[in-house]
């Protein structure tokens, strides 16, 4: 797909069905199916060895709904303002996913025009999710030749003004994180 493998220094969300495997990643990257949501490379990537959490907090920028579809920009909501792309979910010292923490593992909050009449279409709780799985490449990728780890994931679609088009109910996700401490060690 044009739109996520252009975004490499960000994330994508998407349609996915993957396989569980540990201390590698789950393979939803080879999965991605419309529609795509990427997310910015500004947000930050936190793993908490003490409590096992492992955080993503970060703002959408645009969706595809289809690969014939322009991408559309995933705006703050009016009132509060507010865009978030959330991922909080526990892993092991191994790397090995433990679940989910109370409440959504996964919550994207946005406003999009869809259609570009300058309404709004969908506003608010855009997607929400729990965890299924978890994989990792690092340090350096799969290929181990540069500053940057991979992180995927799959969740089961639980709601928000998006979940049906969240064929088969599963939600992927590419995380690409660039200069990295992370160096293969969750302890």
């Amino acid at each position: 797909m044009g739109l996520n493998r252009a975004s490499l220094a960000a994330a994508v969300l998407s349609t996915a069905i993957a396989t569980v495997s540990f201390a590698e990643l789950i393979g939803v990257g080879d999965e991605l199916r419309s529609p795509v949501i990427v997310f910015d490379s500004q947000g930050t990537t936190t793993y908490d060895a003490a409590s096992d959490l492992f955080s993503v907090d970060a703002a959408p920028i645009a969706i595809r709904f289809t690969p014939a579809d322009p991408p559309r920009t995933v705006d703050p909501t009016s009132e509060p303002p507010m865009e978030d792309v959330a991922i909080n979910i526990l892993v092991d010292e191994n790397g090995d996913l433990i679940g989910g923490v109370p409440g959504h593992d996964l919550i994207v909050i946005g406003e999009i025009d869809s259609d570009g009449d300058g309404s709004p279409d969908f506003l608010g709780v855009l997607l929400t999710g729990e965890i299924k799985a978890f994989g990792f490449a690092g340090p350096g990728g799969p290929t181990n030749d540069s500053p940057t780890d991979l992180y995927d994931f799959e969740f089961d679609t639980i709601g928000g003004e998006l979940a049906e088009m969240f064929s088969g109910g599963n939600i992927g996700v590419v995380l690409v994180s660039e200069s990295s401490s992370f160096d293969g060690n969750f302890t």
